[in-house]
């Protein structure tokens, strides 16, 4: 396991504290084991959809999620100095306006430790799976990504490694971190502009703010 250091910012004070995630790259055997264990069913319900559908990332038609509202309180990132916050159930677009308002943007993962932070923190926050939205979306239909930042795109997490998935349509043109699957680290995965994942399971924004 891995253990992150953190603040959790307040009113007038921060709090600092340590976590202990079970989703790192670093984790140990042992915690391999009890991750693919924990997550087998989820497995097998992929491989199913692999086998009744022509296409594994059929969304789930559902209701609007209502406004989207920061879930989980303002996490400070020590290593770089910026605070990042979980938003509530949404779309990209829409999270990326509470982001806005909030006073940052959906995040930009500018490096492997930052992807691990975001996702060890927020993947399984309060107790339930999340996909999360981060600040890349797609120009048009060129299959050419770009942070809403405009920073430029420097590192990347396709599924499968590589180049994004060849969306020609242009329906997919927003990228959250999802965990796919059991024996796999959470990865990049282009989307449609829906409130959930693959299996039902919510799609939530992450904030990043850099107050410097």
């Amino acid at each position: 396991m891995t253990t992150w250091e953190y603040q959790v910012a307040g009113a007038n004070r921060r709090w600092r504290g340590q976590f202990r995630c079970r989703g790192s790259r670093r984790e140990s055997a042992v915690a391999q084991l009890s991750r693919q264990q924990n997550t087998f069913m989820k497995t097998i319900a992929i491989m199913m959809m692999f086998a009744f559908t022509s296409h594994v990332f059929a969304q789930v038609n559902t209701p609007p999620a209502g406004p989207v509202r920061p879930l989980s309180p303002a996490i400070i990132n020590p290593k770089n100095g910026h605070t990042y916050i979980l938003l509530s159930q949404g779309n990209w677009t829409d999270s990326e306006a509470e982001a806005v308002a909030l006073g940052g943007h959906l995040a930009t993962i500018r490096n492997q430790a930052e992807e691990d932070f975001v996702s060890d923190f927020f993947t399984f926050y309060g107790g339930q799976r999340h996909g999360l939205w981060i600040g890349l979306r797609e120009v048009g239909s060129s299959n050419r990504f770009i942070w809403v930042t405009r920073n430029p795109v420097r590192y990347t997490d396709w599924f499968g490694g590589g180049q994004p998935p060849n969306n020609t349509d242009g329906s997919q043109p927003y990228v959250a971190i999802m965990d796919l699957f059991a024996f796999t680290n959470p990865s990049w995965v282009n989307w449609s502009n829906g409130t959930t994942d693959y299996i039902g399971d919510t799609m939530n924004g992450v904030v990043e703010i850099d107050r410097k």
